[in-house]
């Protein structure tokens, strides 16, 4: 997902595995990218991290019927006033 917030870009992507991203290396749009990272043509300064998630909290849903917020995982699809649950949104 790419992002621009004033003169600040952002590009965040989801991995499975911290060490995923290592695999961009290799060539292809990626190093392509990477050349114009450095080159003068895109931005004053910058900075590349992977960031680990130490815990991820409930994801919590509203029920279309009730307006009650639901912990998505333990409602298994069914609010407490009977009605059926959206989906809940994907994590990252």
């Amino acid at each position: 997902m790419g992002v621009t917030i004033g003169h600040r870009m952002l590009t965040i992507t989801a991995w499975e595995n911290p060490q995923d991203p290592q695999q961009l290396m290799k060539g292809g749009v990626h190093a392509e990218a990477v050349k114009k990272f450095f080159s003068p043509e895109l931005g004053a300064g910058a900075f590349t991290c992977v960031l680990v998630p130490e815990r991820i909290n409930t994801m919590w849903v509203r029920c279309e019927a009730c307006q009650k917020m639901m912990d998505a995982e333990r409602a298994h699809g069914v609010c407490s006033c009977g009605a059926t649950l959206p989906a809940a949104m994907p994590y990252w």
